[in-house]
């Protein structure tokens, strides 16, 4: 067994569970804990949050009760000026018309609003909840929406993930087959940008629980036993008795490599990453922050490095490239309706970053040390950025193990062309990781049996 010096992944997990679990949860709120546990399901259109809960509901039946924040919007929109746009629109227009009205009524009344909606029918009807176990709401899409539901229910938050491709055969038919106009709602199912849009990547990386499903579920009957099975039925069976199983070592190791992001200084997001052996022995841990003895981006710049060259870049433009008339302030030409941030500079700009991601990093720790990687396994909570994948392959890792679900194309094409597996992690997340598995000396019994202390 390799073991780093100064590195204890018994100490990092427990300590990481100190400063997260001892902080006092809203849940144990006794107002709140009258309420069944209440699932939220988020995702991108297409990836199966609907389908998901109804499989819930043939297997638990009357134990559960649902709602839907599309349907709430629905509601909301019946009452306004939007119903008669939408009623006039063809059915591939519908969505889009839809998100706005939902991007506008977050914004008038509140990014809770539609969560509130469910609390109220909730509240009103009380008896409704007899014999309930869990509470399911679909179409989660914005993370006011989970603050509130967390505010106010013991919660869990599903990601369902599928990637583009199935996502696009399974709702291409709802859009005439035109594939352009699938892409165009897809990426506004993205904006997080927008305080009051949706904020699909924001909900899934705040997430308890990640689930991949890319089977044939409304198809098949055999593959719906399938994903029920191996997909759903652990998950609830944890939240119902966290006492039902122990954490695998994905979830541990993944846990360790979110542990590790809490050291990060980093301003635009804080990322972990854990190596081991192709035997589950870990050899390394990183994350991402400037070298060695340099001050940080908030410490020299007073901002992040990258946002200051781009905006300094975006400053330098005064009249449109395109039509030739001067820029408003926010360097938006109101002749033509050009945006020069997203003409120009759709890119992260890594190129201006001074830090060491946390694959880097972690790869680095493990090269000081005299630690060959060759069929390791990395444990990373971003998918690795190009320049990182470089360094993994060449370095002989075998596996990526990653969380977040929107890999970029690049960076698959050089795993892949070096025959590095890619596994998107399924299971229990970090944010979850303590509430559920309570029994803390199995956890330690794990990690000595599996190269701990």
């Amino acid at each position: 067994m390799i073991r780093l010096s100064g590195f204890r992944p018994f100490y990092i997990l427990t300590s990481y569970f100190f400063r997260n679990h001892n902080n006092k949860s809203k849940h144990t709120n006794i107002e709140m804990r009258k309420y069944p546990i209440l699932l939220g399901f988020t995702g991108s259109f297409g990836s199966g949050c609907t389908e998901t809960i109804q499989i819930i509901k043939e297997h638990y039946n009357e134990k559960v009760i649902d709602f839907s924040l599309s349907k709430e919007l629905t509601e909301i929109i019946k009452k306004t000026k939007w119903e008669e746009s939408i009623a006039k629109a063809s059915p591939e227009e519908k969505r889009h018309l839809k998100q706005q009205a939902g991007n506008h009524i977050r914004k008038t009344y509140g990014r809770e609003k539609l969560a509130s909606q469910v609390f109220d029918k909730i509240k009103a009807n009380e008896a409704q909840l007899d014999g309930k176990e869990f509470i399911l709401v679909d179409s989660i899409r914005n993370i006011g929406e989970i603050d509130f539901f967390r505010n106010n229910f013991l919660t869990y938050i599903w990601a369902i993930y599928a990637n583009e491709n199935v996502r696009a055969e399974r709702m291409l038919p709802l859009y005439g087959y035109k594939l352009n106009l699938f892409k165009e709602d897809d990426e506004r199912d993205h904006l997080e940008g927008n305080a009051y849009g949706q904020q699909v990547d924001t909900c899934v990386d705040d997430a308890d629980i990640l689930i991949k499903n890319e089977r044939s579920i409304k198809e098949s009957v055999n593959q719906r036993n399938i994903y029920f099975e191996e997909s759903i039925k652990p998950h609830l069976e944890l939240i119902s008795d966290p006492k039902s199983r122990v954490p695998d070592m994905r979830e541990i190791y993944m846990t360790m490599a979110y542990a590790a992001a809490s050291q990060s200084r980093c301003l635009q997001r804080k990322v972990g990453a854990l190596i081991t052996t192709e035997d589950f022995e870990v050899v390394s841990v990183g994350h991402n922050d400037v070298p060695k003895n340099l001050e940080s981006c908030i410490e020299r710049d007073g901002g992040c490095a990258r946002d200051i060259q781009k905006t300094n870049l975006i400053n330098t433009f005064i009249y449109c490239p395109k039509c030739g008339v001067a820029l408003n302030e926010d360097k938006i030409c109101n002749n033509c309706g050009l945006s020069v941030d997203k003409e120009y500079f759709k890119s992260k700009n890594l190129g201006a970053c001074r830090a060491l991601h946390a694959e880097e990093s972690a790869i680095v720790e493990a090269a000081k040390s005299g630690i060959r990687l060759k069929n390791g396994i990395i444990f990373t909570t971003t998918f690795p950025c190009n320049m990182c994948a470089n360094k993994i392959a060449n370095v002989g890792v075998k596996k990526v193990i990653y969380v977040e679900p929107y890999p970029e194309v690049e960076a698959i094409k050089i795993l892949k062309k070096n025959n590095v597996e890619i596994e998107l992690f399924e299971g229990i997340k970090s944010r979850a990781f303590f509430s559920l598995f309570k029994r803390i000396e199995e956890i330690n019994r794990l990690c000595k049996r599996n190269g701990g202390m």
